[in-house]
């Protein structure tokens, strides 16, 4: 009797546990991040210092945290490069940053360039802070206030097209007001560690790198598959609440074109199907409508859809 029960029970288990609800994870697009150009930097530092790796190490943490892509870590990428006998850093042109992207196995690579680094305290009387901050004086006596800046220009390169798909520019300034500066102190420091992120220059860096990374993500849109083409008029996609998806979002549908050979290179554009909007955001899965007459019994499961920007 025990044996009959037992074996029941572990059939129902079985069984509810066939029955639980999954959400279909959409697979991130991956990117490559290379270190940042800092040639035309004014240098103000008397030791050796990566400036460029640092400041691009600090925008990775950015980019994993927007949680929209897959970055992988620099230390593949640099062994990658070094086995392809490659050394890219700052503004490569573009078709040649598609071809690493390429052998990277990435959908995009970020270049870059640091175009504003630095750090310095100035001297200001009470008349002219109070006015800056306060609108009216606060005395003469002199005021020390510490200023830290980043600024980085950067571009995405879709590796399928070798197009650039956005170039964003992310500044940070910090100020900090009765704190003097010294150059000396930041010697030695790591430019992830939590000392250097807590200076004035570190706080600049992460929101420039911070506003770099969100311009990213908003240019390219929210990214994702269709998992099922319930009918001609009606698909799900891969996309939740979590993924900030909302009712009424429109995606445009597209797939992989034909192969071109356009002089020497190999151009794959990605094809337009049509567009959708979501009616219904579920718990595992979100439903759209197609509104596209040209995409009615066109799309199929596994095309790509990319969010359409509202004007």
């Amino acid at each position: 009797m025990f044996k009959r029960v037992l074996i029941s029970i572990l059939a129902l288990l079985v069984i509810s546990s066939l029955l639980v609800p999954y959400k279909v994870e959409a697979a991130k697009k991956k990117v490559a991040i290379m270190p940042f150009e800092d040639g035309s930097l004014k240098k103000w530092w008397t030791w050796e210092w990566e400036v460029g790796k640092g400041v691009s190490d600090m925008f990775v943490t950015s980019m994993v945290k927007q949680g929209r892509f897959s970055v992988i870590e620099r230390e593949q990428l640099e062994k990658i490069l070094a086995e392809q006998k490659l050394g890219l850093s700052g503004f490569v042109d573009a078709s040649t940053a598609a071809s690493v992207g390429k052998i990277l196995g990435v959908n995009y690579i970020i270049t870059g360039k640091i175009t504003e680094f630095s750090c310095q305290t100035k001297k200001m009387s009470g008349g002219e802070l109070g006015k800056k901050i306060f609108g009216k004086a606060l005395g003469s006596a002199e005021v020390e206030q510490t200023v830290g800046s980043c600024s980085i220009d950067a571009r995405m390169i879709d590796t399928t097209t070798a197009e650039i798909v956005s170039a964003e520019t992310g500044k940070g300034d910090k100020k900090e007001t009765g704190v003097s500066f010294s150059a000396g102190i930041l010697e030695g420091m790591s430019f992830t560690g939590s000392d250097f992120e807590n200076t004035i220059l570190g706080q600049a860096i992460r929101e420039a790198c911070s506003n770099l990374a969100a311009a990213f993500c908003e240019a390219v849109g929210q990214s994702g598959e269709i998992v099922k083409v319930k009918s001609d008029s009606l698909v799900y996609i891969d996309l939740i609440k979590e993924d900030g998806v909302k009712v009424g979002a429109r995606f445009m549908v597209q797939r992989p074109g034909e192969e071109m050979e356009i002089k020497g290179k190999i151009i794959r554009e990605m094809e337009d199907i049509g567009v959708i909007e979501v009616t219904a955001v579920r718990e595992h899965y979100s439903e759209a409508k197609v509104i596209s007459k040209e995409a009615v019994g066109r799309i199929q499961e596994g095309d790509q859809i990319v969010g359409i920007k509202k004007k």
